[in-house]
């Protein structure tokens, strides 16, 4: 797949502030610490359950 930002940029001015490879480490760091480890849901019920 390729993207042609020429095209964007001369349709609406915009052009990426961040290389491809750099932002896909940066999704992936804030996922890693966002999104990837699922709540505690043993030790919640336990605090529940006394």
């Amino acid at each position: 797949m390729a993207v042609d930002l020429v095209a964007t940029y001369k349709s609406i001015g915009w052009s990426p502030s961040t290389i491809l490879h750099e932002g896909l480490r940066r999704t992936v760091d804030w996922y890693r610490s966002n999104l990837a480890a699922p709540p505690d849901k043993a030790g919640a019920c336990d605090q529940l359950l006394g």
